[in-house]
This record gives structure tokens, sequence and C-alpha cells, in this order.
């Protein structure tokens, strides 16, 4: 995935994390923590070592998430429930016994998707002051394996959009969320907040929506990475729903071993086995590439030249109706 170890705001809050954590020599290794690269699996590998505390880590994201107000990113920043929690994570580790597969690892969560304590408004002032009795099944299985709950982030108003544009909560020539790479430009949707939040270094890991790309296109314009699961892998109780024929709760994170990890605990069962690449053949619709700007189609070319290389077999698929039948079945099926 994409990393950009350029922001100033993330350098300084590395440099903010390596003061905080001196005292146990976090530092002093070799190569000092930087959270511009740092992925939820290795951060969770190092708060088992314990040569990293959850409190060092939330104390950093919270920084950062601070010093990046003009990307919208958080609706909810929940500072003082996020480090009690790190506390909490600490100290258990400190007693000793196994690790928990996130323990102590910094979490946020679209504003769809309910938290015990916490607003959850789905980014409409209709709900603006509602607050959640109970987390929903998703966050619950996050929480009991040791993530921590940094906030809420903004999302396009109701999940219905693919901008990130809210004007229901922000006001003036920074409407709705905005991109961690380029704040004059739109951060993708639904799960928008995530996307700038992930592409930002505020947090390792998120949990959004996906009807029809809500996890995948943020992370498409914030270089991180998203996964759709298949509708009724995960629950979706506690979540406001669009379309009960294709919302699902999806994880997102800096890479696809993060993804796995998050899946693993969300839906239960076996860490997922690498495929046979040689055995998979994927079709590319010809279709997709009509009014395609050069330089996507060149990043396109590039990723597919990549699959081929590593054994994939590529199928072109001529289909002209595409665009009708997309037209005739997408949305009637999804209402």
């Amino acid at each position: 995935m994409p990393i950009d170890p350029g922001f100033p705001s993330v350098r300084t809050a590395a440099l903010a994390l390596c003061a905080a954590a001196f005292a146990s020599s976090v530092c002093a290794q070799d190569a000092p923590l930087d959270i511009a690269t740092l992925t939820a699996s290795e951060a969770a590998q190092r708060l088992c070592a314990g040569s990293l505390t959850s409190e060092q880590l939330v104390m950093a994201y919270l920084a950062q998430a601070k010093a990046k107000p003009q990307l919208n990113a958080f609706i909810t920043l929940d500072e003082a429930g996020a480090l009690k929690a790190a506390r909490a994570a600490d100290a258990a580790r400190r007693r000793g016994g196994p690790c928990k597969p996130l323990g102590g690892l910094p979490v946020v969560i679209k504003d769809n998707i309910q938290v015990q304590g916490l607003p959850a408004s789905a980014g409409t002032p209709a709900l603006k002051g509602f607050v959640a009795r109970a987390d929903a099944p998703v966050v619950a299985k996050l929480r009991a394996a040791g993530a921590v709950v940094l906030g809420k982030t903004h999302m396009h108003e109701l999940a219905f959009g693919v901008s990130g544009y809210n004007p229901a909560f922000q006001t003036g020539p920074e409407v709705g969320v905005r991109n961690a790479y380029d704040a004059t430009r739109v951060a993708g949707g639904s799960s928008s907040g995530n996307g700038a939040a992930l592409g930002a270094r505020m947090a390792p890991a998120a949990l959004g929506t996906d009807t029809g790309g809500s996890v995948r296109i943020p992370c498409a314009f914030n270089g991180c990475a998203a996964l759709r699961p298949t509708v009724g892998r995960y629950s979706q109780q506690g979540i406001v729903p669009i379309s009960h024929t294709r919302d699902t709760a999806g994880p997102m994170a800096l890479s696809v071993a993060d993804l796995a990890l998050l899946d693993r605990v969300i839906a239960g069962g076996a860490p997922v086995v690498p495929a046979d690449l040689k055995r998979v053949r994927l079709g590319v619709a010809q279709g997709f590439y009509a009014n395609l700007d050069e330089d996507t189609r060149a990043a396109t070319e590039a990723a597919l030249a990549k699959l081929r290389s590593a054994g994939v077999t590529l199928v072109d698929v001529e289909m002209p109706q595409l665009a009708e039948l997309n037209g005739a079945v997408s949305f009637p099926v999804a209402l």
C-alpha cells in the first residue's frame, strides 16, 4: 500500500511517541518507532512483546488527529475513554497471561456503527443526539479481542454517497471529509473519515460499512486497504441500514495482513490461507476502460501486470451491455 512518510505532523507525532516511550527504551532501538509506517499487525506484535504500550500508541494517534482537524476525519474523538481503555490493556499485559489478538490496538469506528456510550449519528442531523446503549456485535468482537476505540469517524450522510461531502456537520470551504494527501480533494465515501484517518496516520485500523464500495473507495483515495466481506459474514445488528441485501460492515487498515487479522477477529475461524495464484482466473471487463484517464489506465495496467507475473490468469471479457445491465439490476436489487 502507498505510504507517505512525509507528513510533518506524522513525524511530530512519532517524535512525541519516542519522548513518551523513552523510559521504556522503545526509542533506544536502532530504528525508532514511526507511526507513518507502523501497520496494525506490527503494532499488535509489539504490544504483545511489551516493547510498546497501548497508552503510547493512543497518545501518538490522538496527537496526529488533533494536528489535522482540517481533514474532518472525526465526529467524536473519545480521548478520555481511549486512554482509560489503553491503560487497562497495559495493566492486563503486565499481569501476564496470553496476549489478545488486538490487545491495546487503537481503532476507529464509522459513525453509523453503534459504540456504547458514544453518539451514533450516521452523519445525519436527525440522529445527532442519539447515544448508543450497547456496542454493535462487530464492535463487541473487536473490543473482546482487546481493541481500544479512539472515536467515531465522519461519513457521507446516512452512508448514501461516495464523496464524503456532508454539509450537515461542517460548513465553510472545507465541507465534508478531506483527502489525507490533498485537503483540496474529497476522501471518497461513504466511510470517508476512516479513509482520511488511515491515510493521515490517525489510526492503524478502522471499521466501516459497504453497500456499493463504501470501504473500498475511501481506501482507493487515501492509500489504505479494505475488505468487503460476503453479506452475512458479519452481524449487521447495531448498524444503520441502507439495503438488507447489500449492506455489510468491513475492515479498513494499512495492509492486507491487517485485514486478515481483523476479519479473523470479527468472523472467527482459522487464519486465512493464501490462495495458489496459479489456479486463480480473473475476468477483466473491457467496458470498465471507457472514458478512463490515462494515469488511471497506466496504474490499472501495472496492477494487472503484477497479477499476471504472480501466476494469475487474466481473461478479457466483452460485456457490451454492462452499463445497461448495471442500471437495470443494481439499484432495484439494493432497494
